[in-house]
C-alpha cells in the first residue's frame, strides 16, 4: 500500500486521478502565484549568494514546476469534460483574447440570461 505522504513516487501522475475537489484549481492557480512571487522576492533580494537563500529558491522553483504540471494535466485532459470555465480561459488566453471579457460573454452573460428566464417563469406562475 502506497504512503500518501511519500509523494516523490507521484511527481508525474495525471492530476485526474487523485482530484477530490473542485477548488483545486483555484488552489493550484494561487500556488503557482505565490511560488512565483516568492521566487522573484528571492531573486531581487541584496543577500542572495547565502545557500540558504538558493537552498529556498530551488524549493519554490521545483513546487512551482510541480503545480504548474499538474495546471498543465488537468488542461490536457480531453477525455475528461471536466471543467470547461478553466479551459475555456485557457483557451482564451492562448487566442491572445483578454480572460475577463471571455467570463463575461460566456459565464456572466449565460447564467444572467438564465436568471432572467427563471424570473420570468416565476412571475407567470405567481400571478395571484
Amino acid at each position: 500500500m502506497k504512503d500518501p505522504e511519500d509523494s516523490s513516487s507521484n511527481d508525474e501522475a495525471p492530476a485526474a486521478y487523485g482530484r477530490e475537489s473542485d477548488n483545486e484549481i483555484s488552489a493550484l492557480l494561487l500556488d503557482v502565484v505565490e511560488r512565483l512571487t516568492k521566487i522573484a522576492v528571492i531573486c531581487e533580494s541584496p543577500c542572495t549568494a547565502d545557500s540558504s537563500s538558493v537552498k529556498s529558491l530551488m524549493k519554490h522553483i521545483y513546487k512551482f514546476e510541480k503545480a504548474l504540471k499538474k495546471l498543465q494535466n488537468i488542461a490536457k485532459q480531453d477525455r475528461d469534460r471536466s471543467y470547461p470555465v478553466f479551459k475555456g480561459a485557457l483557451s482564451a488566453v492562448d487566442n491572445y483574447l483578454n480572460p475577463y471579457d471571455w467570463a463575461k460573454i460566456n459565464i456572466v452573460n449565460k447564467y444572467r440570461d438564465s436568471g432572467r428566464t427563471l424570473d420570468a417563469a416565476l412571475d407567470a406562475v405567481d400571478v395571484g
